[in-house]
């Protein structure tokens, strides 16, 4: 019996559906938000679910949440691990959708909702089982959590970085005893003259403690002061590994600010009129990195952009004296699908 899993709204709330094929039992694994350590997505192992069987597919279970999920659900030993926007972690039974436990994450923590989007704790981020522990990212402060994948208990709490509009929306890999993870914000909501310092960050944490074995920032340091490089969070997908080369890859967002003299090169090379003849001379830290997966090294960077910085404060239309209009040029959101091979 394979299993598909989907979300399905109604106006009472969300529901985890299971649909199941009822031609054989099949027992399916997704241990972390990209199905595997290359991030692919990819369903290799289902064999039973296609274009014939698919009339033979029919609902099996229901389970009410209450709230919103809005994350891929982690699957591993017939059980479904997922988040909840109430502020709940749950474990469901795959075959009949009954409940092995619940977790609180504001009671189970300790931890004090931020008042970004959600006055609770929650997490937004896909769980990553890690033998007897799901490891799980929490969506403001920007903290991981381990617990107990048999009742749901903490295990370890790690604080990765204090900054107040810090927050996880990357969901983690996996890997020889390793947690990797980045680390983003909404500081870019703030009004302009309050924008920005927070820097993004690739961050590797023991499985077993919660450890930090390093973390590495995605900017230079602006030692805390507006003007200087802010942004480049790490905050989609999952970290993609390539096992041959024991690498790390990740993709960082838009900046929120750079220094004046970045800008300024920005302004003069979007107004030219013919294509430029010599290589990027701005800085543009809006890029894929590549991270040794034992080391805190960048292995290799790619910053072939020179646009993207915006900041999005609330309320405010384009135009106006605060600064330029708001424009959401290119930039990466998602981690690159990597296994092997160049970049």
């Amino acid at each position: 019996m394979a299993h598909h899993l989907h979300i399905q709204k109604n106006s009472v709330g969300i529901f985890v559906v299971v649909i199941v094929c009822l031609l054989n039992i099949a027992v399916a694994e997704w241990l972390n938000h990209g199905g595997d350590l290359c991030n692919t997505r990819s369903a290799r192992e289902e064999k039973l679910i296609g274009p014939s069987t698919v009339q033979n597919l029919r609902l099996r279970w229901k389970f009410f949440a209450g709230k919103d999920i809005s994350a891929t659900p982690a699957v591993a030993d017939e059980v479904v691990y997922f988040p909840s926007w109430n502020g709940y972690l749950y474990a469901v039974n795959t075959f009949d959708g009954s409940l092995n436990w619940k977790q609180n994450l504001s009671e189970l923590t300790g931890l004090k909702g931020t008042g970004i989007l959600t006055n609770v704790t929650v997490s937004r981020s896909t769980p990553t089982v890690a033998g007897k522990l799901l490891i799980v990212p929490i969506y403001g402060p920007a903290v991981v959590i381990a617990v107990n994948r048999s009742n749901g208990g903490l295990v370890w709490s790690t604080q990765l970085d204090p900054h107040p509009l810090a927050l996880i929306t990357t969901s983690g890999t996996a890997y020889l005893g390793a947690f990797y993870v980045g680390v983003s914000s909404i500081e870019e909501g703030l009004p302009a003259q309050q924008c920005c310092t927070f820097r993004g960050s690739m961050v590797k944490l023991n499985i077993l403690s919660g450890a930090i074995l390093w973390q590495t920032y995605t900017l230079p340091d602006n030692g805390g002061e507006h003007g200087g490089y802010a942004g480049a969070a790490i905050w989609g997908s999952s970290p993609a590994i390539d096992l041959k080369r024991r690498l790390a890859y990740v993709a960082t967002g838009n900046l929120y600010t750079a220094p004046a003299e970045v800008e300024e090169c920005q302004a003069r090379q979007n107004n030219q009129t013919t294509p430029p003849t010599t290589p990027d001379q701005c800085i543009g830290p809006n890029s894929p990195l590549i991270y040794k997966a034992n080391t805190y090294t960048e292995a290799l960077e790619d910053r072939p952009y020179c646009e993207g910085i915006y900041h999005v404060a609330p309320g405010v239309p384009q135009n106006t004296s605060l600064g330029t209009s708001l424009v959401f040029t290119s930039f990466l959101f998602k981690s690159p699908l990597k296994c092997s091979g160049e970049l």
